[in-house]
């Protein structure tokens, strides 16, 4: 059980030193490893989509160090975009980890959830730039057309709210993140666009 808890010391001290970076998978993809790479990720996203949670984990090998790859692709092929129970106790089996070592990683990093989410996930980015730029008036037109806040699920199921600390697009601010696709220089004419878009082809 040292191991175990070996790598959770890890996954959490990275977390702590490079939280920007890993608050978000989507903008882990699109801003480090390039716009091909992001696209490999969808087409694994879209595969996932179809197995069951073993399928899934064992499209991995059983290392430890692929624990956060393994969480996120259960979770990406969950039509509620969260984490289960039954989930998390076949990531620890495969990885012989503890069943609390896996949960800590999975509450610990905010990109996982372990309730419940809409099929479209809203990131809003509030990074500084974000910020200065009226991030803040986004969020009330986001709130308008959804009727819900931050952290809540539109009664249909269709929709998420949540916040980034920052989506890696400081030069084409106020951005957002719906599911993996990155939506750029908002304002309230684009943000309704983007939504009522979705609207259809729910």
């Amino acid at each position: 059980m040292l191991e175990s808890g070996y790598f959770l010391n890890i996954y959490l001290y990275f977390g702590r030193h490079f939280s920007g970076l890993l608050d978000m998978a989507g903008a882990q993809q699109h801003c480090l490893r390039g716009a091909s790479k992001h696209q490999d990720q969808k087409v694994l996203t879209d595969k996932h989509i179809h197995m069951s949670t073993e399928e899934i984990i064992k499209q991995f090998e059983p290392a430890q160090h692929n624990l956060l790859n393994i969480l996120h692709a259960v979770q990406n092929s969950h039509p509620q975009n969260y984490l289960t129970e039954q989930a998390l106790e076949e990531t620890a089996r495969y990885l012989k980890l503890t069943k609390s070592s896996v949960y800590g990683v999975a509450r610990y990093y905010t990109m996982f959830s372990l309730k419940p989410r809409g099929r479209h996930l809203i990131r809003l980015c509030v990074s500084p730039v974000c910020e200065l730029l009226k991030a803040n008036d986004i969020l009330a037109i986001l709130q308008k057309h959804l009727g819900i806040g931050v952290g809540e699920t539109t009664s249909d199921g269709l929709f998420t709210l949540e916040f980034s600390e920052c989506l890696g697009q400081c030069q084409e601010a106020p951005s957002m993140m719906i599911n993996d696709q990155v939506y750029n220089g908002l304002d309230e004419e684009e943000t309704g666009r983007v939504l009522e878009e979705i609207r259809k082809k729910k």
